[in-house]
């Protein structure tokens, strides 16, 4: 290479070293511009250190490069000038383990920062290392930061004591979000401060409370704080009560930066709350209820009446359930159902439903709970099982009827009297207040209807025995004067027979006198036997021991056969005696020897008492309207005092009470035509305007509700078809068995008879009869069995079985058509009613 060209690579490295060296100037030219810069804003202390190593390789210290101290760490400073000292020989506050930090940081080359308390400075500093990788040099910043370590003392020890009370306390923002929370605050409202921090609080706030919130809202903004009740949504959806302090956060401007507020869980007070109003509410109305019931008892206390009773009963269970409907129902025990004595808001069809239900059977509500003495409830008419298939169910639901309760009621002595319903338009859930006051007033109301009920019986038993006590002295009144009438009545005749006796020892027998005698002994032995047969009648009707033997009689030929027979007597007493018949039959069932007996009473008195030349006439009638067959007595006689009509009837009782007793007779005559007129269901009225002006008397006897007319032509018409029977007679009494078969050959029957019931299986079977009367109280085997061996044996099914008895109550008649007879009949037999049942044998 020549020396030019060696001289032009000299000046072209010369040229770039000096470029080189420019540029390098110039770089440490900015970075001194920067590093000034830095020192000059930097509010840190700056250090920039080179570990000093010993011999094995350990640090031991580092050398100050260049450094930049704030006041706080100058004044520690052992020396002016940091630069070339060890940091031994600079900070008098160097601590040993600053040393080994450092070191790790030149070897690791990793940056590290931590806080750092200097005791000796009473100080806090934030301590940064950066190692630069190089000739183990690094870089420290040291700042201050005592104030904000108190002020985060002071935060944690608020934040302490935030989290130790027991209110939740939050801060908002301007925008009303979260941004502080303590502990309470998270328990309360269910969501973590984490979770909280940045939700709007109005996320917190139930749907359904814009109104209640609106209004604390403003009056927060307007007054600047708050205090009272607003509603959370917690997390889980639960709404909670809170008891709030808020109050508004202003800076030194008065402009609104936010809010802060304490909150306090008061939901279960406020549940405890309602339910003290609840409880408040129940005892105000159990009380008022209670009060009612009291005032209720000392009503019914002072009422004497049972419908006013009833009634309020059930205006007090209505209002105490708001029912809208109800009724009461009182047990009939006897007929076994219920009937309705009260009612609010029934129609005449509810009021025909409730009214006379049948308990045992019945499908109601009322009968559910008299079954089983409980209450019952039916929450839903429309679903219940009760009233399913009924015609109530139709008639419940036309009115509108939802949910009813029926409660019986039952006395405290355990006597059940009836049912207290009521019923509801809308379903109604009965509450343990209103149930517990319906068992009272149940109780109650069960207690006064026995009790009202008991006073009336009493009532009526002294009504009763007062009325008995003047029946037992007007009785034992008539009893003197019977006594007395007695003794006139039977000592006449007997004087008349002394008389005659003695008359017959003195003349001859054969005499005029001695015949005279004779007719008067006739005349009052027949008197006396008279009045024997009427004390017996009478005595006989008034036991009750007279059976009537009933058949149908036509009452125009037996009043005819009546007047008949008294006919004589009346031309005796000259006086007139007509009768006035109707023109068609008219037919009772009636026992015709009875009624005769009660007619000729009616007649024999008005003989005794209508004066020689006036009238008795005898009427029979037909009173549609109520269905009676009518026999009037009219007399023109002596009349009657008014007082005396009502007993006229009494037995021992005469219209004329004078000592010279004219008329005659015990009075029982008219005592035994009402005994006979009761015995038929009928009655006998007397009517008199007065002494002077005359007497009727009507007997008044029920129509039978058979057409006998028409079947009087048709048994007239099975006359002509009659025909000879087969007849066996068994009993035991030989005189009766033949008579009756003389009275049946006698009809043209072939008739044959038994003495006893043995002997009679044995001629049925020989004379297969097609009629068998048998008497009942047969030797060895009775009628009974009598009956049950021939109906037992298929050969006599057809036979026609006539129990002849002198048993003839109505139980005897039961048993001895249960044994198997077809008809009953009483001895002495009537022969026609036996030749009519014996007519239509075929």
């Amino acid at each position: 290479m020549s020396n030019s060209s060696n001289y032009k690579l000299s000046k072209r490295k010369e040229k770039r070293r000096k470029m080189s060296d420019e540029s390098e100037f110039i770089e440490l030219k900015m970075n001194s511009e920067i590093h000034d810069l830095l020192y000059d804003h930097l509010s840190e202390g700056f250090a920039l250190a080179q570990m000093i190593l010993n011999k094995k390789d350990q640090p031991i210290d580092y050398e100050i490069l260049e450094f930049d101290i704030s006041y706080t760490i100058h004044k520690s400073l052992k020396h002016n000038q940091g630069y070339g000292h060890s940091f031994k020989e600079f900070l008098s506050v160097i601590e040993p383990e600053w040393t080994q930090k450092f070191g790790d940081i030149v070897r690791s080359g990793k940056s590290v920062k931590y806080d750092k308390y200097i005791k000796v400075l009473d100080r806090w500093f934030e301590v940064q290392a950066y190692s630069l990788h190089r000739d183990r040099q690094f870089i420290i910043i040291i700042a201050d930061i005592t104030e904000r370590k108190n002020t985060e003392e002071k935060l944690t020890l608020q934040a302490n004591l935030l989290s130790s009370v027991h209110d939740a306390v939050v801060a908002y923002d301007e925008n009303t979000n979260f941004i502080y929370c303590n502990k309470m605050a998270e328990q309360i409202f269910g969501w973590s401060a984490h979770e909280l921090m940045g939700q709007s609080m109005k996320e917190l706030f139930p749907s359904n409370t814009s109104k209640s919130r609106a209004k604390a809202l403003v009056k927060l903004y307007e007054e600047g704080s708050y205090i009272g009740e607003i509603e959370y949504r917690r997390k889980d959806g639960m709404i909670i009560n809170t008891d709030a302090h808020l109050r508004m956060l202003v800076n030194h401007k008065g402009e609104y930066k936010g809010l802060v507020g304490s909150f306090r869980d008061i939901t279960q007070r406020k549940q405890k709350e309602e339910e003290l109003k609840i409880l408040q509410y129940d005892l105000a109305a159990e009380v008022e209820a209670l009060n009612k019931l009291h005032s209720l008892s000392a009503h019914f206390i002072l009422k004497d009446n049972l419908q006013s009773i009833y009634e309020e009963i059930l205006d007090v269970s209505m209002k105490l359930t708001h029912a809208d409907r109800g009724h009461i129902a009182m047990l009939d025990k006897q007929a076994g159902n219920l009937k309705v004595y009260a009612h609010q808001g029934l129609t005449e069809e509810g009021i025909n439903y409730f009214h006379c239900a049948p308990v045992q059977h019945g499908r109601s509500v009322a009968s559910a709970a008299l079954k089983t003495l409980q209450r019952v409830i039916v929450e839903d008419v429309a679903q219940s099982p009760i009233f399913k298939g009924t015609p109530g169910l139709s008639i419940l639901l036309s009115r509108g009827i939802k949910t009813m309760q029926a409660t019986p009621m039952v006395s405290s002595s355990g006597n059940v009297v009836g049912v207290l319903e009521t019923m509801h338009e809308v379903s109604h859930l009965f509450n343990e207040r209103e149930l517990r006051m319906l068992d009272l007033l149940a109780r109650q109301a069960a207690d006064a209807i026995e009790r009202t009920i008991a006073e009336e019986a009493i009532h009526q038993n002294e009504k009763r025995a007062i009325a008995l006590v003047e029946e037992l002295r007007k009785m034992n009144e008539n009893k003197n004067q019977f006594l007395s009438m007695l003794s006139h009545e039977l000592r006449n005749p007997l004087a008349s027979i002394m008389m005659s006796l003695s008359l017959l020892d003195r003349v001859p027998l054969g005499g005029e006198q001695a015949r005279q005698a004779k007719e008067v002994m006739n005349r009052q032995t027949a008197q006396l036997s008279r009045l024997v047969d009427d004390l017996l009648e009478v005595t006989r009707i008034t036991r009750n021991m007279i059976n009537l033997k009933k058949e149908p009689v036509e009452l125009n030929e037996l009043t005819s056969r009546a007047v008949e027979d008294c006919k004589v007597q009346f031309e005796k007493n000259n006086v007139s005696l007509k009768v006035k018949l109707t023109a068609a039959p008219i037919y009772l069932e009636a026992d015709q020897a009875r009624l005769t007996q009660a007619i000729g009473n009616l007649l024999h008195n008005a003989s005794k008492y209508t004066s020689i030349g006036d009238q008795t006439l005898v009427t029979v009638s037909k009173d549609e309207d109520n269905q009676e067959a009518v026999i009037d007595v009219w007399d023109n006689g002596l009349g009657i005092k008014p007082d005396v009509l009502p007993d006229l009837f009494l037995p021992f009782i005469q219209v004329e009470s004078s000592l010279d007793r004219g008329g005659g007779g015990l009075g029982l005559g008219l005592a035994i035509v009402k005994g006979i007129a009761e015995l038929h269901n009928g009655k006998v009225i007397a009517f008199s305007e007065g002494l002077g002006k005359g007497t009727k008397f009507s007997l008044r006897l029920p129509l039978p509700k058979i057409n006998y007319q028409s079947l009087e032509k048709q048994s007239q018409a099975d006359e002509k078809f009659s025909r000879t029977l087969r007849i066996l007679v068994i009993d035991d009494i030989r005189d009766v068995a033949e008579i009756l078969c003389l009275l049946l050959r006698h009809l043209g029957h072939e008739v044959v008879s038994a003495y006893n019931g043995i002997d009679g299986i044995a001629k049925a079977k020989e004379f297969r009869p097609e009629v068998l009367i048998c008497d009942i109280g047969l030797p060895d085997m009775n009628g009974y069995e009598v009956a049950r061996s021939m109906r037992g044996d298929n050969d006599f099914k057809n036979t026609l079985l006539i129990a002849l008895t002198g048993y003839v109550q109505p139980d005897d008649k039961e048993r001895a058509l249960k044994a198997g007879f077809d008809v009953h009949l009483a001895k002495p037999v009537d022969l026609a009613v036996l030749e009519k049942i014996l007519d239509k044998v075929w």
